[in-house]
């Protein structure tokens, strides 16, 4: 009965050393921060600074161009 214990115990372990190492390699691979901008928002003659919003909400730019 104690060497069930101990298999089951031991792929516990195992279990949370790969959970462990699996959020290990996806934070390294993260990607990095966007470089901060700023636009002049046609409005109000006001400036937008990406970098004021950080940690205050998720912001999502997206370009799009015509040639």
């Amino acid at each position: 009965m104690d060497d069930d214990r101990r298999g089951g115990s031991a792929t516990r372990r195992a279990l949370i050393l790969t959970i462990l190492l699996g959020v290990g390699l996806a934070v390294s691979w993260a990607a990095e921060s966007a470089p901060t901008f700023t636009l002049s928002l046609i409005q109000g003659g006001k400036v937008f600074d990406s970098k004021a919003e950080i940690g205050k909400r998720v912001l999502v730019v997206r370009f799009q161009a015509s040639w």
